[in-house]
């Protein structure tokens, strides 16, 4: 139960980064609606100026926040690229 409401938690400030953090262009998070069989709850895609506005948001405290909510019970990948 703990769980479930640290991931509802999670979700929701990472749904809200957009409103707090001025360095993102594009915010999108979308949940895991069909069981898989793979450990994934959820897929986050963000559009950035500039790598320094993507290097910005990286730092900045909202953002942090939401990532060490995330280490203790979950794991990601990363993927930065230019289009």
């Amino acid at each position: 139960m703990y769980q479930m409401k640290k991931k509802k938690k999670i979700f929701y400030l990472l749904e809200n980064l957009k409103k707090e953090i001025p360095e993102i262009r594009e915010w999108s998070i979308g949940r895991q609606i069909k069981e898989t069989g793979k450990d994934c709850d959820l897929a986050e895609v963000g559009s950035f100026d500039d790598p320094e506005s993507l290097e910005r948001f990286r730092k900045h405290p909202a953002h942090i926040k939401v990532r060490d909510m995330l280490t203790p019970i979950g794991s990601w990948t990363v993927v930065d690229y230019e289009y």
